[in-house]
């Protein structure tokens, strides 16, 4: 997450502590596998940690949440926050038998402590890039010191879900007489 610093105070995006704070709570969620009955149920300590997570984003949104006017309203917030999370970010991915893979960070892990590149399945722990001129650089030191083969891409193109590409393809498309669904 990018700090910006205005007058010496620092601030973040807002998309960014959004999509932070998701990510937190989808690693303790991952962290189980579901019971019996198809759900997942949480040990007191992690329900308290992804409590404690929510309420902070609840904090930080208190003002619009109270101002929503209906549930839809509040997950049109959420959706906007994605969708400013996702814009202008770019990833360095690279294919491991025919599966995307997105490069995550260097770790001290190889021989005699030497950095190596990690790589994870998942997009969401990829380590993203709001310029992507650094993200360039990034790939080419990957091609260059480890002889990968891997390109830079729009976060958007690998985070976005099926719903939210047919939206935005619905958006781009529709005539300009036809109401939004």
């Amino acid at each position: 997450m990018k700090k910006y610093t205005f007058e010496g105070k620092r601030y973040v995006k807002l998309g960014d502590l959004d999509n932070l704070c998701h990510n937190l709570c989808k690693e303790i969620y991952d962290s189980y596998k579901n019971g019996e009955d198809g759900k997942i149920h949480l040990s007191d300590v992690d329900n308290a940690r992804t409590d404690a997570i929510h309420r902070v984003m609840h904090e930080v949104m208190i003002e619009e949440i109270e101002c929503a006017e209906s549930p839809d309203d509040i997950r049109q917030m959420h959706d906007k926050l994605r969708h400013e999370w996702m814009d202008d970010k770019f990833i360095i991915v690279a294919n491991d038998d025919g599966e995307n893979v997105f490069y995550r960070k260097e770790c001290p892990c190889g021989d005699d402590g030497e950095y190596v590149p990690v790589f994870t399945s998942k997009v969401r722990q990829a380590c993203t890039f709001d310029d992507h001129y650094a993200a360039y650089c990034t790939a080419v030191y990957l091609e260059q010191t480890f002889d990968y083969e891997v390109k830079v891409e729009p976060l958007y193109l690998f985070a976005m879900t099926g719903e939210e590409a047919k939206k935005m393809l619905q958006a781009i498309f529709r005539d300009e007489g036809e109401d939004s669904e």
